[in-house]
């Protein structure tokens, strides 16, 4: 069974930008999600340079202006680009990536609150000797800038992020846990353990991370000043996946190899006990989602579905018929209910539902 790492050096890349609803979207009377959606595959621009487009985050204000990025790129100029309603193209150019002499920067991670609010999360190397240093950029509407501050601090490389509001977020980035608040950084170590899927639910902080070599998978949780495990499962027949966090309502699910599963939160404490399988898979793994409300939830990988939840119940959705097996892979994905797009990495395709 094909399972899909990609390594910068350290660093474990894949991406997933979504951690649940707000308590504010409980109390709204949602609507179901739609689930026919038209699929077409979207315009490409590569212009002279090499490469397709394999986007494992992405991140929109609307269907007319979309980020997405890969660090899995081979060419740093495939790593970041941009959907303005008709292509993609690429968008490293008139950012802090195209500046000559300021080292190779690669974005992994994208995300924002607004048009004029968007971050961009990677790394930057140097060489002669070779090191690695953290590398964020914020875009107003107009322009993108470097964010500086404690580079100890900041995040080295992305994984997974999940924000309580536009000024405080948390990424997961392999070894480290980061909080950002109101400008200040802080980096928490989980040792040797590989940090994938986060969520925030109430003033807890979840992450769900591996442990290599053992095939053993832990949930954490923040305990004063640390992460601590508590609790533990098995890669292939575990009761959790690593792949994604997402709190919708009073319930957790967790995405990875094998499935979807799920457990009850009672007092913004998960239950152990109670994790159960919701969505089983044998052919390919689940490994991003994409909460749009309550009521509108995806999860997308190397299934030949994406699945979808509509507050009521999980249901497989066909977006291509010629995809089979695990010939190809779903991974960066954004929606806002009335359009979604979703990568295939493996293909270079955008497909685009309306």
């Amino acid at each position: 069974m094909k399972v899909k790492y990609y390594l910068v050096t350290l660093f474990i890349v894949i991406i997933y930008i979504s951690c649940g609803v707000t308590d504010n979207e409980k109390i709204i009377n949602i609507e179901p999600g739609k689930r026919d959606y038209v699929w077409t595959k979207d315009s490409i621009d590569y212009g002279n340079l090499p490469g397709r487009i394999e986007m494992y985050s992405m991140w929109g204000s609307s269907p007319t202006d979309v980020w997405g990025a890969s660090f899995s790129a081979p060419d740093l100029r495939n790593s970041f680009w941009h959907y303005d309603g008709v292509k993609w193209s690429r968008a490293i150019w008139d950012t802090p990536i195209s500046i000559p002499g300021n080292g190779s920067i690669i974005i992994g991670g994208v995300w924002g609150t607004s048009k004029n609010n968007v971050w961009g999360f990677g790394m930057r190397q140097y060489s002669n000797p070779d090191r690695y240093e953290a590398f964020v950029m914020k875009y107003d509407g107009s322009t993108w800038t470097e964010v500086t501050g404690d580079k100890d601090n900041m995040p080295v490389g992305f994984y997974d992020i999940c924000a309580v509001n536009e000024n405080n977020f948390w990424i997961s980035a392999y070894y480290n846990i980061y909080h950002y608040n109101n400008g200040i950084w802080k980096r928490y170590s989980i040792g040797n353990l590989g940090a994938q899927a986060i969520t925030v639910i109430g003033d807890n902080v979840y992450i769900a991370a591996y442990e290599g070599g053992s095939n053993t998978l832990y949930m954490m949780k923040k305990i004063n000043d640390k992460f601590i495990a508590i609790d533990s499962t098995s890669l292939f027949d575990g009761k959790f996946g690593t792949r994604g966090l997402d709190q919708i309502d009073n319930k957790l699910y967790s995405y990875g190899l094998h499935g979807i599963f799920s457990t009850t939160i009672t007092n913004n404490t998960i239950n152990k006990a109670e994790w159960g399988q919701v969505i089983s898979v044998n052919n390919g793994g689940l490994y991003s989602s994409y909460v749009i409300s309550s009521k509108d939830v995806w999860v997308v990988g190397w299934n030949p579905n994406a699945f979808h939840f509509n507050g009521t119940d999980w249901q497989p959705i066909t977006i291509d018929n010629n995809r089979t097996g695990q010939s190809s892979g779903l991974e960066g994905i954004w929606g806002d209910g009335k359009e979604i797009f979703i990568c295939d990495t493996e293909k270079g395709i955008v497909y685009h539902g309306r």
